[in-house]
């Protein structure tokens, strides 16, 4: 996972407003790559991912 530096705020309305601004200076390659290592985090070797297209297409819902 990504190394984040600790920041200390007066407030909770501080510290969202931080992170909104830190969420909008994402690009959208950053944003992918964050949601890549949450993925690769909960479901470790990739290749055994649930696909949920698949899943869906099971259900009949497409």
């Amino acid at each position: 996972m990504r190394n984040m530096p600790v920041r200390v705020f007066r407030s909770f309305e501080e510290e969202e407003k931080a992170n909104r601004e830190y969420d909008r200076s994402l690009t959208p390659d950053e944003r992918f790559a964050i949601a890549h290592e949450i993925i690769k985090h909960v479901h470790g070797d990739l290749s055994k991912c649930p696909d949920v297209r698949e899943y869906h297409r099971m259900r009949g819902d497409v």
